[in-house]
């Protein structure tokens, strides 16, 4: 994908964060039954200390050895916005250790822990080889970050299979400076920028929400779609999910975490 080549127009990826005991034993044995390949990104600490409701090092065996890849998520989940540059190589690095050193050699992919990351921690990723998803929506494309690829939740509120539907049979689109973006601002900012390679046909289509409600104040200058917010955004983890019609159902889908740093300097869970 990263090569411009081209995915099979049914190409979709499972993924599990942390590393709770349920999805052994409810989503693996439906998974294995199917023959669908998943990936889990755990967070090493909890697995360790042996944590209610997680999984073991033998249940991740068990699933590696039936198809499944086992991939970091840190070692303590912790906020990484909140961390310096050593405490941050520590999580990284030693969770990429423990999980070689339990299920084999492993490739460099990560998650961050509350989809939460800012440029430079993309960086220092990119630099050390890893691929990397975050946890806004939307399809990966090749004009994804290749260390802040979105993916779409499917628990809790996003669990239905209506929701299930739309969300695979979505389109991205061409907006190009995703791997130069800033998700994290130290103050409140209300306007928003998203560059395409070249202005859509359905842009007159395009609608953009922020916290369930439509913006009204969208424009465009010749390639650029400029989104401005009726009020700055609250502290802590929020997004812009844009979409326009693709026909047939489907719909064009992209977003923009936007991460407004607490005054307190801590990050919500």
């Amino acid at each position: 994908l990263m090569n411009g080549q081209s995915l099979p127009k049914k190409a979709v990826a499972i993924t599990f964060d942390d590393g709770y005991e349920s999805i052994y034993k409810t989503a693996f044995p439906l998974l294995k039954k199917y023959q669908f390949p998943f990936s889990v990104f755990v967070s090493t600490q909890p697995i360790n200390q042996q944590f209610g409701a997680m999984m073991s090092w033998q249940n991740l065996k068990e699933m590696a050895e039936s198809g499944a890849t086992i991939f970091n998520h840190t070692v303590s989940h912790a906020h990484l916005l909140e961390l310096n540059d050593e405490q941050l190589q520590m999580e990284i690095s030693k969770a990429q250790s423990e999980i070689n050193d339990n299920l084999g050699e492993t490739p460099a992919v990560f998650a961050y822990p509350f989809g939460e990351y800012n440029r430079d921690i993309a960086n220092k990723l990119k630099q050390q080889g890893y691929f990397a998803l975050a946890q806004y929506s939307g399809p990966a494309s090749q004009y994804s970050d290749p260390q802040a690829l979105p993916r779409f939740s499917m628990s809790g509120n996003y669990a239905q299979m209506d929701q299930f539907t739309l969300k695979v049979n979505t389109l991205p689109m061409p907006i190009i400076e995703q791997q130069e973006y800033e998700p994290v601002f130290d103050s409140p900012s209300q306007k928003f920028v998203l560059e395409f390679s070249k202005r859509p046909d359905y842009a007159s289509q395009i609608n953009c929400f922020y916290s369930g409600n439509r913006l009204e104040q969208l424009s465009w200058n010749d390639k650029q779609l400029r989104i401005h917010l009726p009020k700055a955004p609250n502290e802590g983890r929020s997004r812009i999910n844009c979409t326009a019609p693709a026909g047939k159902g489907r719909f064009y889908w992209h977003s923009l975490p936007i991460f407004t740093t607490p005054k307190s300097g801590k990050w919500p869970d």
